[in-house]
């Protein structure tokens, strides 16, 4: 008995053992299985998260990439712009000087051919780099005060010989409830407007074209107008009108070689709508005509213009008296920019203090108490920021609140709200319009009486030049002449000096202090390369580089010399 239980408890103890080495598996098994599965679950998940950094990667690199063409795109289109520019208004101002010599009927209609052809790629370059700016999003819109009935008078103004010629009645008709006074963008409405309307008179051979303006709703304090622009031309087939606002889009090949143009005209108005918060839509049937119209909403003014077409224009019916005795303090390092300014304000009657760099200024502000400064922005030893600043933070009542207009060669947004930070009242670029100049001066000089605070700040459009001012009388032109005459060869020798030091500091110092000197002579050709020989140097490029601008500004300098010194010999004899 015994031995049989001895036997089964050795036999159990066998099974036991064998049972316990299987659960031993068996726990072996599930834990080579799990760890299985732990291991392919986090390779799995590292491969997503690689694959996932990888995308990731790959998605900032295309969106540099991207940046980056954009920018290269923009560099090119303001580069190729300025080079294209440059020799085109060349080409426009030559043309007609020309037709101002009394030229026979052939070569008269000759050069009006050559002024219209280079008028028109003028336009086309434009309307390029208008819808460049459209579509990276940096289109900057102006909120100033404007006439609407003076707009609309101003484009069938323009337009009118144009329909003659082809036998087209022009009309127009403007919504008498609508305000007199908008605030708006008017050049780029002008823009929109004159783009409709002459594409319509483009593809209309007979019958008319009509503009009208009238009211959608008008609410507290702004106006939503509607703009129409319809024609009894070709019309639009009807499967062209999905892509009729598309970049370079005209209705077929044959339109382009009848009629002409890039397609591009349609797209910026488009571009220009869209982003001043409107919108635009077109109706045509081929064979009967085309209607374009647009609606924006325009803020209504608080007070009537007292004249013109903007706030900022033309001054030709303001009494040039207002300004009789006006203190003016002209800080300006440039002698050539200081003759022509002081010679604008004696025009106006201002009496006029002259300073050549901040130190001086400051002394003279101190000494004459000027009622307004005009104020150069780069000059040596201490800039316009620096003098504007010690007068605003070290000098007392009433020094301290002189209203300080600056003026620059450096015409953007960013050196506009520079100055204005730096504590300056208001801003004008250089070569800068005399209209612009009167109106600021006025507007200073009654806002100090009065403890107006900044009005809006409106860029404008530069005078061509010296010899285009009415105002300037050939004793000045004759004496600014001479300056130039005496001063640029030294500039110049002055820059070739820099370069060859390796000094591109005084040497952008140097070219940005006479660029304005060349544009008050006309001379579109030495500003653009002087404002090279600025940018090169400000980029740091290489002396051989540099060098090679800087010969062809000297080659360029003796022949306007030249040209400079025949015209002092025609002042002479008149």
């Amino acid at each position: 008995m015994e031995k049989e239980e001895n036997q089964l408890l050795s036999t159990g103890t066998i099974e036991a053992g064998i049972f316990s080495d299987r659960i031993k598996t068996v726990i072996i098994l599930g834990n080579i299985i799990t760890f299985v599965v732990l291991a392919s679950s986090l390779i799995v998940i590292f491969i997503d998260f690689s694959n996932r950094n990888f995308f990731e990667q790959e998605l900032i690199k295309a969106k540099e990439l991207a940046e980056r063409s954009v920018k290269v795109k923009e560099h090119f289109l303001a580069n190729i712009s300025h080079e294209i520019r440059t020799p085109m208004n060349a080409i426009s101002g030559l043309t007609k000087i020309l037709l101002r010599l009394s030229p026979s009927q052939k070569q008269k209609e000759y050069l009006e051919a050559i002024k219209a052809s280079s008028d028109m790629l003028i336009v086309i370059i434009n309307d390029i780099l208008d819808l460049s700016k459209a579509q990276a999003g940096k289109m900057v819109f102006d909120r100033s005060e404007f006439r609407l009935t003076q707009l609309v008078s101003s484009i069938t103004d323009l337009l009118h010989s144009k329909a003659e010629e082809k036998n087209l009645k022009l009309s127009t008709s403007v919504d008498d409830n609508i305000p007199e006074i908008l605030i708006g963008d008017a050049v780029r409405l002008n823009q929109i407007i004159l783009n409709l309307v002459s594409n319509s008179m483009k593809f209309t051979e007979e019958g008319e074209i009509d503009l009208n303006v009238e009211i959608l709703e008008q609410k507290r304090g702004e106006v939503l107008l509607k703009f129409t622009v319809s024609d009894t031309g070709i019309g639009i087939p009807e499967e062209i009108m999905p892509v009729i606002f598309e970049s370079f889009t005209q209705a077929s090949t044959e339109i382009t070689r009848k009629y002409g143009g890039t397609g591009l005209g349609l797209n910026i108005v488009k571009e220009l709508v869209e982003l001043q918060g409107g919108s635009i839509k077109v109706i045509s049937k081929v064979n009967q005509g085309t209607e374009f119209s647009f609606s924006m909403l325009f803020p209504l003014a608080k007070q009537k213009l007292t004249d013109g077409f903007t706030s900022g224009t033309a001054i030709n019916n303001i009494s040039k008296t207002k300004l009789n005795g006006l203190n003016v303090l002209l800080v300006e390092d440039n002698m050539i920019n200081q003759m022509v300014a002081q010679a604008v304000l004696n025009e106006f009657g201002c009496k006029t203090i002259t300073a050549d760099n901040g130190k001086a200024a400051l002394e003279k502000i101190q000494k004459m108490k000027p009622d307004i400064i005009l104020m150069d922005i780069q000059m040596p030893e201490m800039s316009g920021y620096e003098v504007t600043q010690i007068i605003r933070n070290e000098m007392p009542e009433p020094l301290c609140s002189i209203p300080i207009i600056a003026m620059t060669a450096n015409a953007g947004k960013s050196d506009e709200k520079k100055c204005l930070d730096s504590g300056m009242d208001d801003f004008i670029s250089k070569p800068f319009d005399e209209n612009d100049l009167y109106n600021k001066l006025l507007y200073w000089s009654e806002s100090k009486n009065a403890g107006i605070e900044n009005p809006l700040f409106i860029e404008k459009p530069a005078i061509p030049g010296l010899f285009s001012s009415t105002r300037i009388n050939p004793k000045t032109k004759a004496d600014v002449i001479n300056l130039f005459i005496e001063l640029t060869p030294k500039a110049i020798k002055n820059m070739k000096k820099h370069n060859q030091e390796g000094n591109l500091k005084m040497l952008s110092n140097e070219a940005h202090k006479i660029r304005p000197s060349f544009s008050i002579i006309d001379n579109p050709n030495l500003e653009s390369l002087l404002a090279q020989i600025e940018d090169l140097s400000k980029e740091g490029k290489t002396k051989e580089i540099i060098s090679y601008t800087l010969v062809q500004l000297e080659k360029a300098c003796e022949i306007a010399i030249e040209e400079l010194r025949d015209e002092l010999k025609q002042l002479q004899i008149s």
